[in-house]
Parts: C-alpha cells; sequence; structure tokens
C-alpha cells in the first residue's frame, strides 16, 4: 500500500479486505445530450484504512467494518457539434459500523474518503486541433478515524492543446 503524501510505514498484520458490493442506475441518451445516475452499497469487513499522524506519517491497518453509500451522476452535453461540456459528480458516505480497536468512533466516517468528488470539464475541437481545461475537486474527508482532523480539499486544473493528424497525435497539458 503507498501513500501520495508522507511517508507510509507497513503494516504487515494486515488482514485482506472482503467487500459486498451492490450498484444500480438509468442512463439516457440523445443526440447533445447523456445523463448516467447510479447509487451503489458497499459493506467492507476487514476494511484498510489510512491515517496520518500530525508528523504526516501514514499507516494502513484494518480497521473492522465500514458501510459505504453513495450517489454518482454523470452528465455529458454537446450544444454544438465542436463542444462538449462534461461533469461528473459523486457524493458519498463512508460510515465506520464497526471499529475493533476503538468502538466509540462507530459512526464516524472512515479515514481517508472524501464525501464529494467533482470533476468538470470542457473540449473544443476545430478540424485537427482541440483545446480543453478541467478541474477535479475532493472534499469533505478526513485524515483520522475520530474525525479531528479534516482532510484539506484537493482542488486541480488542467488545460492542455492538442493536434491530431492522420498517422500521429501531440499535445501540451
Amino acid at each position: 500500500l503507498f501513500g501520495d503524501r508522507g511517508t507510509s510505514m507497513g503494516n504487515p498484520t494486515l488482514l485482506p479486505e472482503q467487500a459486498d458490493h451492490y450498484e444500480t442506475g438509468a442512463h439516457y441518451q440523445n443526440s447533445a445530450l447523456e445523463l448516467t445516475t447510479s447509487v451503489y452499497l458497499r459493506n467492507i469487513n476487514n476494511a484498510i484504512i489510512s491515517e496520518s499522524d500530525s508528523r504526516g506519517v501514514i499507516h494502513f491497518d484494518n480497521l473492522g467494518r465500514t458501510r459505504h453509500t453513495g450517489l454518482e451522476q454523470d452528465i455529458r452535453w454537446r450544444p454544438w457539434s465542436s463542444l462538449l461540456l462534461s461533469a461528473t459528480i459523486t457524493l458519498q458516505s463512508n460510515k465506520i459500523v464497526e471499529h475493533k480497536p476503538t468502538p466509540y468512533y462507530e459512526g464516524n466516517q472512515a479515514a481517508g474518503y472524501s464525501q464529494f468528488s467533482g470533476f468538470f470539464s470542457a473540449r473544443w475541437t476545430k478540424n485537427q486541433w482541440d483545446f480543453s481545461i478541467s478541474n477535479s475537486r475532493q472534499s469533505d474527508g478526513y485524515y483520522n478515524n475520530s474525525n479531528l482532523l479534516e482532510k484539506d480539499p484537493e482542488n486541480s486544473w488542467n488545460a492542455a492543446v492538442g493536434y491530431q493528424s492522420q498517422h500521429w497525435r501531440t499535445s501540451i497539458n
């Protein structure tokens, strides 16, 4: 297991996660609009979570049981043939159902998960050229299971320009 911030500590006593996952959704599409909605429920036993301490050291442990419920909405809209706008929004709850080491964490949000994720993009094409801009955001999560240390919101922007010839493509991000 690897972390994306700070130093990660291994844990030789980790057990594998076991999960039951249920999902249902609906899809609609016409020439200009595509909508996909899904809702899900995932129950995890021996959930592996990462927690950070005040030094930024990340350690992994089996939590017990968690329940993840969520709603995901994908929207793709093409108002003109040269412009594509898209968005994906995910709202989720990541509840601790059973916390073996510390039962008073039960009912809290599991560490390391965000309750909101969003991705928004616009892409314009003209002949062999394309231009795009996108934004990705995650927020409303915690670094620890006590829910005392909130995760900083993550927000990133990307812009790109590309050219497509008959046999190759080049782009600059």
